[in-house]
């Protein structure tokens, strides 16, 4: 007997032919179709064999290859639609691999039908069909690349990567010319999905189609593909030295799909998480890691549908850190009003609190190698000594506007913006020696003693001296919360850590840090850390316990403040007491 037909072309109510699988049909529906083929063509049809539910067979994938059209597009989403649900199913999809030529059928199907898109919104049925046709085939390439080299092969081969290149930067040009809201507009960013996923799936657990997308992509795709991530944010943190690329100028007004960001990211990470010298080249490069920045800026208070882009550029970020680029990343960032390396010190708080948060004291919270933090404290130190000398540039206290001053109102605003960006910079700066001191890991206890030996604790003692006792002229205001990081940063970095702790005694300063326990407006919580520091100073350590119980009160030390308001602190019957400078 011969063997059974297993499908067959209906018509639907607009007279349009499908192909269509006659189990799928409801039972009368079958009966009617096996009764119509006994009578009009004399085909005697054999019962179907059975077999398990939601499974298919060879013979039944090599029946959807024949029907497969090559010109007529119009079938092809119905028979899209069902190889996408095979897919879906373990069972189905190893069918589908012992198939030897599905899947170079199906690739060759997508160089054919994307040139033929529609560069505008759909005028008509026939293009509406291409593009639902395109969607549905991106996705089945997609499914089909995962766990298969030999499947990806198949479709690098067919020319299917250069092909969605193209496509890709196609319809992200023809979605900046329509409404949001258009429907055309969301079949194109769908589109633009799929297409991101599929690079990102060809590209995985498979070394020489990384070498293969890496050579197509950089410089200058990639930089397109990061820079339509979130452009707008670009705008707002890049310079002027990214106008070298010609489009990229012209994407900086647009605003595009988080989940093209979130797909485009993954894409970067899989492409380079096996070969760092590729990340170097990422990293290395101004337009590229600005505009890796600003997504990360952006979707990271995005959440919701950006929570997936953050997560990651994050793994691409943390990878980078691994490598030891912080030096370098910084250096390229550099600009007078230090806009993304600050967005970039914000991250690396974020990052480092959440690594504090998992480890519990009890391992590393170093995102970094070494020789990173101790760049971060020398820079800390510089940015310090920068502040400083910004601020004795200004016009001096009291000293009458003249003309010219009027006239360089834009740069003491600059100068404005300049200081807040220290200001920023220092204080995230102080957050992160924080946080990376808390564990007590052997390799934090390294970290501890090479911030130490980078002169940071002898410039925090400088610093806590001159804000707690008032000594000295200062020509800059520290921001608020200043000196509570800088006395939460000594507690950290002195506990249990002997070396540190004689450190702290032989720069004499103990004394500053029991100034730092008392209650500031300005500082929230300082006294609270100071109480901590001296815990910390004191534990198994009995040179610094001598020091505080040999301590002896010798009288009221002077307050420069009080003073110019004419006042006095006295002590009378164990008690401090204001009192007139004349009294």
């Amino acid at each position: 007997m011969a063997r059974p037909l297993t499908h067959v072309r209906l018509e639907d109510c607009f007279g349009e032919e499908h192909l269509v699988e006659i189990r799928t049909l409801p039972e009368d529906v079958q009966q009617a179709v096996q009764q119509q083929l006994e009578e009009k063509y004399g085909i005697k049809q054999a019962p179907i064999p059975q077999k398990e539910p939601g499974t298919i067979d060879e013979g039944e994938v090599r029946e959807w290859l024949v029907g497969l059209p090559l010109t007529d597009t119009h079938p092809l989403p119905p028979l899209l639609d069902t190889a996408l649900a095979w897919t879906r199913k373990a069972k189905c999809r190893a069918v589908l691999d012992k198939v030897d030529d599905f899947t170079p059928r199906v690739a060759a199907l997508l160089p054919a039908l994307l040139p033929r898109l529609p560069g505008e919104a759909p005028t008509d049925d026939e293009d509406s069909t291409l593009l639902r046709a395109a969607i549905l085939l991106l996705r089945l390439l997609r499914n089909l690349c995962p766990n298969s080299p030999d499947n990806q092969h198949h479709i690098r081969e067919a020319g299917v990567i250069e092909t969605v290149l193209a496509f890709v930067r196609r319809m992200e040009e023809r979605t900046r010319t329509l409404q949001a809201e258009n429907q055309a507009c969301k079949s194109h960013t769908e589109a633009m999905r799929m297409a991101l996923q599929l690079l990102a799936n060809f590209c995985t657990a498979n070394s020489e189609n990384q070498q293969y997308l890496w050579e197509l992509l950089f410089p200058s795709a990639l930089l397109y593909v990061l820079v339509l991530l979130r452009a707008r944010v670009c705008k707002a943190l890049t310079s002027s030295s990214v106008s070298a690329v010609s489009w990229f100028r012209d994407l900086i007004t647009v605003s595009t799909d988080p989940q093209c960001t979130g797909h485009a990211c993954m894409l970067l990470h899989n492409c380079t998480h096996a070969q760092s010298r590729w990340r170097a080249q990422v990293a290395l490069s101004r337009p590229h890691m600005e505009a890796l920045v600003a997504v990360l800026a952006h979707e990271g208070a995005g959440g919701g549908a950006y929570a997936d882009a953050f997560e990651w550029a994050v793994l691409f970020l943390e990878a980078v850190l691994k490598d030891g680029l912080l030096s370098q990343i910084w250096a390229n960032l550099a600009s007078p009003t230090l806009p993304v390396q600050v967005v970039l010190l914000k991250i690396l708080d974020g990052l480092t609190d959440r690594l504090a948060k998992v480890a519990n004291g009890t391992t590393s919270t170093a995102l970094m190698p070494l020789e990173s933090y101790v760049f971060l404290a020398l820079e800390f130190k510089r940015l310090r000594d920068d502040a400083e000398r910004r601020s004795g540039d200004g016009k001096e206290e009291g000293k009458e506007t003249t003309e010219e001053e009027v006239e360089e109102n834009d740069t003491d605003a600059r100068l404005q913006i300049e200081m807040e960006d220290l200001s920023d910079a220092l204080l995230l700066l102080l957050q992160i020696f924080s946080a990376v001191a808390l564990s007590d890991s052997a390799e934090n206890a390294r970290l501890k003693t090479a911030l130490a030996e980078a002169e940071t604790l002898g410039l925090l003692y400088q610093e806590a001296q001159t804000t707690s006792t008032g000594a000295g002229t200062r020509k800059w205001d520290d921001p608020p919360a200043m000196k509570r990081d800088l006395v939460r940063v000594v507690a950290n970095m002195v506990h249990a850590h002997t070396a540190n702790q004689d450190l702290v005694r032989t720069l004499e300063g103990i004394p500053l840090v029991l100034n730092c326990c008392q209650v500031d407006d300005l500082n929230p919580y300082m006294r609270e850390w100071g109480i901590l520091a001296v815990r910390n100073l004191c534990e198994d350590n009995e040179a610094n316990q001598q020091i505080i119980s040999s301590m002896q009160y010798v009288g009221v030390a002077d307050n420069p403040e009080l003073t110019r308001m004419g006042l006095k602190v006295v002590m009378e019957g164990g008690q401090f007491r204001l009192r007139k400078l004349d009294e």
